[in-house]
């Protein structure tokens, strides 16, 4: 089975390193830059099913601003068990002011594969934690190395094989989105900026952007790389460059589409199979919509929008949705569509399409395992052999685990608090 994840964000802490409080903020907050930067108390969570498979990693800030890493081996097993790691710590990296992004690469300027987090830190700029193949966290300041401007808000980064780049895009005080970007590759390591709101005449935002890659020709031999946000008059706008040297260039989604206005920060993906892009959001009504639009030959390349909450009867979103595929089949032959969201009572609810099925359907994740109130926007991806993982803070600052096993005797969704089951890393 081929494997498809991708990196989500929501806040979460652990009971006895973070204390937010149990009322999470509103996703219209909007954050000013001063000289001394403003705590994001949104955003807290990111989780990755690593490069090469081997371990599941998920990453907070707790309540010192330090960036703690939870991780465990991949698979099933007595053996695997979730393991603490202080990253500020062990890289004597600054405080973070907002919640962490994160990826990781297999190959370029490594033999293996590495691990990535970057965030805001308290001096409003934009850093970066790495692992290396050693197995040792380091820090630098991406800011200061490219004199890029200061950043507000949480930064979104991912890394692309064609070209070998990798990138952090950002907002700055000022609306734009900035791009830190490197090769992945010997023959330049340097970091450099580009401004890309200025680049592509796009208007400013007023969210968190998302990226994502789109891979298209007969065995993927093109990438066409996209930022998504929400822009001051409320639409849902799309940056995007192709895989050869150009220019960004902009579009306006919600207006070609038609649809209703966003309210929070939008997530996105892309089905390699059906070649078809989708870009969630939550409305002002509270309402999951599905921008979306099909490359395929017979369709009119347009966007669209689908109001999924309608469609599945499923209950209001209260936060930013999150959202991943699941790869089935033995050469990826479809997918299964996940969108995960808490709703007004805190519980945890799923979206789903499979391949096949006429419309959008609904899970109560939550009350499936009798699991407490999220107290603010979870994360999630697929393990290989199609394992669900979601991830969230509970109101007394617990972290959770929602799980799904799709096979064998263990078969349904099951819940851990990971507070409790980590064990702290040995220095």
């Amino acid at each position: 089975m081929k494997r498809l994840s991708f990196v989500l964000s929501a806040s979460l802490g652990l009971c006895a390193l973070l204390a937010l409080p149990p009322t999470a903020p509103t996703a219209d907050d909007k954050e000013p830059a001063g000289k001394t930067a403003k705590m994001d108390k949104a955003h807290d969570l990111a989780a990755y099913y690593a490069e090469d498979g081997t371990t599941l990693n998920v990453f907070y800030r707790n309540a010192d601003g330090a960036i703690v890493e939870l991780s465990r081996p991949a698979g099933e097993g007595a053996d695997k068990k979730w393991q603490l790691n202080d990253l500020t710590a062990e890289s004597r990296a600054p405080k973070a002011a907002s919640g962490p992004a994160v990826y990781t690469t297999k190959g370029g300027v490594t033999k293996g594969s590495t691990h990535h987090v970057v965030f805001r830190g308290s001096d409003n700029q934009i850093h970066e934690l790495y692992r290396s193949t050693e197995g040792r966290w380091d820090h630098r300041n991406l800011s200061s190395s490219t004199k890029a401007p200061n950043a507000v808000g949480r930064p979104t980064a991912f890394a692309s094989d064609d070209p070998a780049t990798v990138h952090v895009v950002y907002r700055t005080n000022e609306g734009a989105l900035v791009d830190l970007y490197r090769r992945n590759d010997k023959r330049d390591t340097e970091w450099h900026f580009n401004d890309l709101m200025a680049e592509a005449k796009a208007p400013k935002a007023a969210g968190n952007p998302c990226a994502y890659l789109e891979r298209a020709g007969a065995a993927g031999t093109t990438t066409t790389h996209h930022v998504i946000y929400r822009g001051e008059d409320g639409h849902v706008h799309e940056l995007y460059v192709g895989d050869r040297p150009g220019k960004w260039a902009h579009n306006d989604l919600t207006g070609e589409a038609s649809g209703p206005r966003a309210a929070g920060d939008p997530t996105a993906y892309r089905e390699q199979k059906e070649n078809v892009q989708h870009v969630f959001y939550r409305s002002s009504e509270g309402a999951v919509i599905d921008l979306y639009r099909s490359r395929a030959r017979d369709a009119d390349k347009k966007w669209h929008s689908n109001d999924l909450t309608a469609e599945a009867k499923a209950p209001k979103a209260a936060g930013h949705p999150v959202a991943y595929l699941e790869s089935t089949g033995t050469v990826t032959t479809s997918n299964v569509q996940h969108i995960v969201y808490r709703n007004e009572d805190g519980q945890i609810h799923e979206l789903y399409l499979r391949p096949k099925q006429e419309k959008w359907l609904h899970t109560d994740v939550a009350a499936a395992v009798k699991a407490p109130r999220a107290a603010d926007d979870p994360c999630g991806f697929v393990e290989k052999g199609s394992i669900q993982h979601i991830f969230y803070r509970t109101e007394d600052g617990a972290v959770y685990e929602l799980y799904h096993v799709g096979e064998g005797t263990d078969r349904g969704w099951h819940s851990v608090n990971l507070s409790t089951a980590a064990v702290r890393k040995s220095s």
